[in-house]
């Protein structure tokens, strides 16, 4: 989750995620205040083969916390089955799962969160 010193007000989201805010340049693309905001996305994960082996589901949405404070909630789930029907294709399949996890991570993100977070890579 994310915290209420980052999310304030569901206009928060704007520092947090990419992609949800207007272009500026754009004289036609003003919208008033945002009062809420959700994200959902799968994507196919691949191994060397172009078949799909899985996807990874991406999930943002407005929550509150045990404090009573607003928060966001971002998940990232890689599901997905096996490589091969051995233990080592369910570890190629982790690892597809966490790189997909990680990559989606960082590039949904602002650099700013990172920077927050102390993202270091």
């Amino acid at each position: 989750m994310i915290d209420g010193n980052v999310w304030e007000t569901p206009e928060s989201v704007l520092r947090v995620f990419l992609g949800v805010k207007p272009d500026p340049a754009d004289p036609n693309a003003r919208l008033p205040a945002l009062e809420n905001a959700q994200y959902s996305a799968r994507f196919i994960l691949t191994d060397e083969q172009p078949e799909p082996v899985g996807r990874l589901i991406v999930s943002m949405q407005p929550a509150i916390s045990s404090e009573d404070k607003p928060v966001l909630r971002f998940e990232l789930t890689a599901r997905g089955a096996p490589i091969t029907p051995d233990l080592d294709g369910v570890d190629r399949f982790f690892d597809i799962g966490r790189d997909a996890i990680v990559r989606g991570f960082t590039a949904i993100t602002t650099s700013e969160m990172h920077k927050l977070w102390g993202r270091t890579r």
